[in-house]
């Protein structure tokens, strides 16, 4: 398989002058309300903080990061509201937005697109490693305007500073983490540096991180699989895999340069970075492709351990003028190119030209914050194996948002859109057993746009002794793009044929953080979240695959002068909505606590923390995974982490 993307023009925005960006005004102490950090997002336009926006809009960073740290993006993200992950063992998970993933959720470092093969496959690795984030944006729900047509089920924007847009603090600055884990004997570490001079910003990263197999609690093997295999009277001659799930080793390792021009009027930044990881895939995964290699007279002995070796070399350029004339406020670009070549049975050689153009404008009156925006967008794929098969088109993508500040540190937001995905060369062109899915996958070249329409409505509070955000959203698709089960069976693989069908996605997301205690030393909080959401193919009157389960979190958060303590409970329900082919999954919960110590030293501030996930060793399997049956979430785990930022 061959992708290249190129993009010659990624992002272009306009927008007038009359808009500025608001502040917050502190709260008095007497009041001993409590006022959240105010962070900007840097993925609108305007910059504007999580409450005025008219989107869902989460954002993860400062302690609560840290305390959620994980060998990969999808587990970082997991417990979030409306996030779930793609679990495809420990070297590869990539995040789930309202039981939407793949194409339909874009994940991005620095407003762009990661671009890597974990967008066709689950079992591929995005390409960052969450040891160097700094802040995370989970944008939820369409996200198509600022992000492209594919960002139907959302966005996740990962701020890492390796190209400044505004100078950081003079001279050099950074900060060094070193971390192991007990469940899969974790060794990692990372080092972030990074200053200014004059005009010139610059920053460079670098990390490393080796895991062992990982341990499991009992059988990597469902009760549920087992029973279905018992029923079905199947020669199960295997050994069950108890207490660890072999070849989930990884070893990872990589980092960047970036420099930057910030003038009065705008900045021209470039990076290089390079990330280069080695992982094994959970056994069962793909054991069609390794007896079919073995050989007849080994296919029996040959043991079904597949490893993936990715290697990715980036470079990005980005820059921005701001009010340049004539009432415009800023004109911004940004670029990547990219490169991958593998070999995967599934789909020719393909090459896919991308464009896009969008504009976005915003009002504010009084009380109001009137958002709109459009997005039109160009494709071209063509299939580089002397076949001449091509596929191009535009779609447009629209949205209008509106926030209505109630009084008392109360909003109300509401946004529509309309958003239009371009099929991508897997659903138009496989062709062939996909050892990701453990399926022989056929597209069709004849299908058309995937169009979504949807509304969400959320009400929030920032500031006091309860804040929080509770939201309600409705998704209705035409022509929503799936694979869906033939009853075939080619190569000894189940077939599964791209074909669309009308949709429908409805759910609620709630988090709430009540402020029991706090002063100038510090704070106690307890937190109430949960999520649910309900998929349909409306066509067939059927659930859609790998919905996720509804969910409910709490977690109590103690923090005193240096000290912070905390300790959090989630639990998921049962899945038993199924789809046609699907195995119910189990219910679980899982039991959390971290305890933190922070210290100044000169000019070096330390923080140690050790956590602990799992701590009753539960069997968890995710509803989202493709390998549900066959591989759980790690068992009890405990991970100690120093850091030192200067």
């Amino acid at each position: 398989m061959n992708y290249i993307f190129r993009f010659p023009l990624l992002f272009a925005a306009a927008s007038f002058s009359w808009v500025s960006a608001q502040s917050v005004n502190p709260v008095p102490t007497e009041t001993r309300a409590v006022e959240l950090e105010h962070v900007v997002v840097s993925a609108h336009p305007y910059g504007r903080s999580a409450n005025e926006i008219a989107q869902p809009t989460h954002l993860l960073t400062g302690d609560h990061l840290d305390q959620h740290q994980a060998t990969s993006l999808g587990e970082l993200l997991s417990s979030e509201p409306g996030v779930s992950s793609s679990y495809f063992g420990p070297g590869a998970s990539r995040p789930i937005i309202r039981a939407l993933g793949g194409p339909r959720v874009v994940v991005l470092e620095n407003g762009t697109d990661t671009i890597d093969a974990s967008v066709v496959s689950p079992d591929h690795a995005v390409s960052l490693d969450p040891l160097l984030i700094e802040r995370v944006e989970i944008t939820r729900g369409p996200a198509a305007l600022l992000q492209g047509g594919a960002a139907i089920g959302g966005a996740v924007n990962v701020i890492t500073h390796r190209i400044h847009q505004n100078l950081p603090q003079a001279g050099v600055h950074g900060r060094a983490e070193t971390r192991i884990g007990t469940g899969n004997d974790e060794r990692s570490g990372g080092i972030v540096v990074e200053g200014s001079s004059n005009s010139i910003a610059w920053h460079v990263d670098a990390f490393r991180r080796e895991t062992d197999d990982v341990e499991i609690p009992g059988s990597a093997e469902s009760a549920a699989l087992r029973a279905l295999e018992a029923e079905e009277a199947d020669d199960h001659e295997e050994d069950s895999i108890l207490g660890v799930i072999p070849n989930t080793a990884l070893k990872s390792d990589g980092g960047a340069a970036g420099f930057s021009w910030i003038g009065n009027q705008g900045y021209l930044g470039v990076s290089v970075s390079r990330f280069d990881t080695l992982y094994g895939v959970p056994p069962g995964a793909h054991a069609h492709e390794h007896a079919e290699e073995a050989g007849p007279d080994e296919a029996e002995d040959a043991p079904d351990y597949v490893s993936i070796d990715l290697s990715q070399r980036r470079l990005n350029l980005e820059g921005e003028w701001r009010n340049p004339a004539g009432g415009w406020q800023a004109f911004r670009f940004k670029a990547a190119d990219f490169s991958a070549i593998g070999d995967e049975a599934f789909l020719p050689p393909t090459t896919t030209d991308e464009s896009a153009l969008f504009i976005f404008e915003e009002l504010k009156q009084g009380a109001d914050i009137w958002q709109f925006g459009a997005r039109s967008e160009w494709q071209r794929i063509t299939t580089t194996d002397n076949s001449g098969r091509r596929n191009s088109g535009q779609s447009l993508s629209a949205s209008l948002g509106w926030v209505r500040a109630l009084g008392d540190h109360w909003s109300l937001a509401a946004s529509l859109a309309h958003a239009e995905r371009l099929p991508n060369a897997q659903e138009l062109y496989a062709d062939g057993p996909h050892v990701g899915t453990n399926a022989y996958e056929i597209g069709d070249a004849s299908l058309g746009h995937e169009t979504s329409h949807g509304i969400d409505l959320t009400l929030r509070r920032d500031v006091g002794l309860v804040s929080g955000s509770a939201t309600v959203f409705v998704n209705r698709f035409d022509g929503y793009i799936y694979e869906n089960p033939t009853g075939a069976e080619e190569d000894g693989l189940p077939v599964y044929a791209f074909t669309q069908r009308d949709a429908q996605l409805h759910g609620a997301e709630l988090e709430t953080v009540f402020h029991l205690w706090a002063n100038e030393a510090g704070h106690v909080d307890f937190t109430v979240a949960g999520d649910f959401v309900r998929a349909r193919n409306t066509t067939d009157r059927t659930n859609l695959p790998r919905t996720t389960p509804a969910r409910l979190r709490l977690g109590l958060d103690w923090e005193h002068n240096a000290w912070r303590v905390g300790t959090e409970l989630s639990h998921a329900l049962k899945q038993d909505r199924l789809a046609p082919g699907e195995i119910l999954t189990a219910s679980y919960s899982l039991w959390s606590a971290y305890v933190g110590y922070r210290w100044i030293t000169s000019t070096v501030t330390w923080d140690v923390l050790v956590r602990g996930t799992n701590l009753t060793d539960q069997e968890a399997r995710l509803h989202t995974s493709f390998l549900k049956d066959v591989a759980p979430l790690p068992g009890r785990n405990v991970a100690l982490s120093l850091r030192a930022s200067f």
